[in-house]
This record gives structure tokens, C-alpha cells and sequence, in this order.
């Protein structure tokens, strides 16, 4: 009798044993095309971050090689034809600048500066100088919005004085593109000095009311 329990138990718990492999087995069957699926979407998420990190790389790259083109441009602004057409131009307009202001006081005052603007520039020669700068502009614009320079940046180094020039010498344009018919003078001028507007318009609603600094 001894023999026949300890037969029984042995078979008992090889039976066991048996049932426990049987019943791991099977659920590896059930599941395995959920574990399968599950691997295959852990590859996938890890290939689109690698992707997501890679275009974000290759935007970071992409941009600081157009704010270096931009910076070219910075250089050009000061070399010696455009910087001294731009001196001309600022000392021609800072000696009248009393002189504007009270044209703007009058009732026609617009007119007025449109009149005293087209003398002034006929008297000192500022048409070349005038153009050196519009072409410029223009330049840069065909830069910023074809891609290759950044807006932002540009915006930043010229947009002040874009809008400075234009907001002077915006009759001037307007007679030269009525004169010459061509909308196009002027574009860059127009461009910078609107999307400077633009910034400061942005920048303003961000900025709190009453602070400073």
C-alpha cells in the first residue's frame, strides 16, 4: 500500500506539472498575436520619435542657416555704396525735420509734405540714394519670402527702418509708382515696414499695460 500512495502522488504531481506547462502554453497562444502587435507598435512609436527629433534637428539646422544668410544682409546694410546713401538721406531729412512736423500740423499738411518731399529730393539729388536703399529692401524681401533668409530676423535688423523710411517718404513712392507705373517700387520698403507693424502689434498684446522695462 505504501508503494501504490507513493506511485499515486508521483503521478498526481507529474500530472500537475503537466497541466501547469499545458496552461502556460496555451495562454502564450491566445495572447501571442497581442504581445506580437504590441512589439510591433513599441518599434513603430520608438522610429516616429527618432523621426519627430530628427525633423525637429533638421528645423533647428534649417533655420540657423537662414538667420546666417540674414546676417549677410546685416553686412551689406553697412558696406560703404549703401551706407553712405543711407548718411545722405538722414542728414537731408534730420535738417527738415522741424520743417515736416509743421507741415503735418496743417490742414492739407499731407499734401503739403508731398510737395516739400518731391523739392527736396529734386534739390539735393536723393533720387539715387533713394533707390539704393529701395533696392535693397526689395532684395530682402525676395530673400525672406522666397525661404532662404529668416523673417524673423529680418524683421528685427531692418524692420525700424523700413518703417521709419517709408512712414517719410511714403508720397514719394506713391508718385514714382503712379509716374513710372509700376506697383512695385517700393515693395521691400512696403513689405518690412508692414510686417514691423505687424510685431509691434503682437508684442503690445503680449506685453502687459502699464509696465515697463
Amino acid at each position: 500500500m505504501p508503494l501504490i500512495r507513493r506511485w499515486l502522488r508521483r503521478t498526481y504531481r507529474a500530472m500537475e506539472d503537466d497541466t501547469g506547462a499545458t496552461r502556460a502554453n496555451s495562454w502564450w497562444e491566445r495572447n501571442r498575436q497581442s504581445v506580437e502587435i504590441v512589439g510591433v507598435w513599441v518599434e513603430a512609436l520608438g522610429v516616429v520619435t527618432a523621426a519627430v527629433l530628427g525633423i525637429h534637428q533638421y528645423r533647428e539646422n534649417s533655420r540657423a542657416d537662414k538667420v546666417n544668410v540674414t546676417f549677410k544682409y546685416l553686412d551689406r546694410f553697412q558696406e560703404e555704396r549703401l551706407f553712405a546713401a543711407r548718411g545722405r538721406l538722414e542728414s537731408a531729412w534730420n535738417t527738415r525735420r522741424g520743417e515736416v512736423f509743421a507741415l503735418l500740423q496743417q490742414p492739407d499738411g499731407e499734401t503739403e509734405l508731398a510737395k516739400f518731399l518731391e523739392k527736396t529730393i529734386g534739390d539735393n539729388g536723393l533720387d539715387p540714394d533713394i533707390g539704393t536703399v529701395m533696392d535693397f529692401f526689395d532684395e530682402l524681401q525676395a530673400c525672406t519670402t522666397s525661404g532662404l533668409c529668416d523673417r524673423d530676423t529680418a524683421v528685427r535688423f531692418f524692420g525700424k527702418y523700413a518703417y521709419d523710411f517709408h512712414g517719410l517718404l511714403a508720397p514719394h513712392i506713391a508718385l514714382q509708382r503712379k509716374e513710372l507705373r509700376d506697383p512695385q517700387i517700393g515693395s521691400g520698403i512696403d513689405f518690412f515696414s508692414r510686417e514691423y507693424r505687424r510685431a509691434r502689434e503682437r508684442e503690445d498684446k503680449v506685453t502687459p499695460k502699464g509696465l515697463t522695462g
